[in-house]
């Protein structure tokens, strides 16, 4: 079972304009690229947490498929969402590049020319320094040491002013597994019963069996009275029999 962690590492990105000129048409358009360290491996972050370097080594190459595949994991939001998957119709950056050298994680992304990556763009123009955290699921041993950990995607984040203003990074509320096609995925518990579910069925239970018990003495009254209107109609037959032999014995 592992938990939504989100980190905050204060690293800065170096930010690059690209300018490129459509020769067909002349006109002139910007890309803006966010690149630097992404991670760390082996060192115990701003959050507490160390991340040994066997995770980043697992995890940097399964990202790189994704990248390869333009999976949807390769889109990164603004700001942490407190979720396990990315909303597209939110995301400001396309990670473009992911490896790992020496104990550290390098990263490329490519800002979306969408609503979104255009407020960013501003803000980069501006020279706003921008960060870039980690969004994964995971559990956390002794000393900080995280144990079990599967990379969702980065996020840009605001710098933050205060070392602590991110608190630990952990939503706590839900779990997560990752199934067997490793997808992320909620993690919930198979449901218990009960003693008020025993209870309400052994209620529902003598419901029935007294429904069943008044149904059963209905058709028992139901048969009496057919048999009380059969021996009334053999009676009447009767009689009318015995007049007619009388009829006949005084013509």
């Amino acid at each position: 079972m592992m938990k939504l962690i989100l980190e905050d590492e204060n690293l800065d990105l170096s930010s690059q304009v690209v300018e490129s000129v459509n020769e067909a048409t002349g006109a002139k358009k910007k890309e803006y690229f966010l690149s630097g360290v992404f991670s760390t491996a082996g060192v115990k972050n701003g959050n507490g947490r160390v991340y040994p370097r066997d995770i980043w080594e697992r995890e940097v190459a399964a990202y790189q498929l994704k990248i390869n595949e333009n999976h949807m994991h390769t889109l990164g939001e603004w700001e942490h969402p407190a979720r396990a998957d990315v909303d597209p119709m939110k995301a400001v950056i396309k990670i473009t590049e992911l490896k790992l050298e020496g104990d550290y994680v390098y990263g490329k992304a490519k800002v979306l020319d969408n609503p979104e990556g255009n407020r960013l763009k501003t803000l980069i123009d501006e020279g706003i320094k921008i960060d870039i955290s980690s969004r994964g699921v995971g559990s956390v041993g002794k000393n900080g040491i995280v144990e079990e950990f599967k990379l969702i995607t980065y996020d840009l984040v605001s710098k933050a002013s205060n070392p602590g203003s991110h608190l630990t990074g952990i939503v706590e509320g839900q779990s997560y597994m990752v199934n067997e096609s490793g997808d992320i995925v909620e993690y919930k518990e198979d449901t218990k019963v009960t003693q008020d579910m025993i209870i309400e069925t052994e209620t529902n239970i003598k419901s029935d069996e007294d429904d069943n018990k008044d149904t059963v003495k209905s058709t028992s009254s139901i048969q009496n009275d057919t048999l009380n209107e059969t021996e009334k109609m053999n009676i009447k037959d009767v009689q009318k029999t015995l007049v007619e032999e009388f009829k006949k014995l005084f013509k």
